[in-house]
């Protein structure tokens, strides 16, 4: 199983970036986000880098801008939301969302998503 493991990395993270905030060091964050894409890259691309930050941004208080606050790379967690949802570990689509809108670089993609892609599938059920 090891190394891939993503749950493992995501226990390594939440190690350097405690909810709480204190002795957050998101460089190492960064570190263990990149070894996991790394590991894994073969079956999944960036899609556990991607996955093990929108973990994380679930974890952390609001306070913190999982974009601007952190060492996390816009660019790659894009580049890794393009590959099909099998390999993000589930609601790819609202994951995106929210850091798109965080990004606000993709702020209008990400509301053009939530239209297309997201409303017409809650309607559905």
């Amino acid at each position: 199983m090891f190394p891939q493991s993503p749950p493992l990395y995501l226990a390594m993270a939440d190690f350097w970036a405690p909810t709480d905030g204190a002795g957050v060091d998101w460089a190492k964050v960064e570190a263990v986000a990149d070894l996991a894409a790394q590991q894994t890259r073969a079956t999944d691309g960036d899609g556990n880098y991607a996955w093990l930050y929108a973990q994380l941004g679930a974890h952390q208080q609001l306070e913190v801008d999982m974009v601007r606050d952190t060492a996390l790379s816009w660019p790659r967690m894009r580049a890794a939301f393009a590959r099909p949802a099998t390999t993000l570990h589930g609601n790819y689509l609202v994951t995106y969302l929210f850091f798109g809108t965080l990004a606000l670089s993709d702020a209008l993609r990400s509301l053009q998503l939530f239209g297309t892609e997201v409303m017409p599938k809650l309607a559905a059920g």
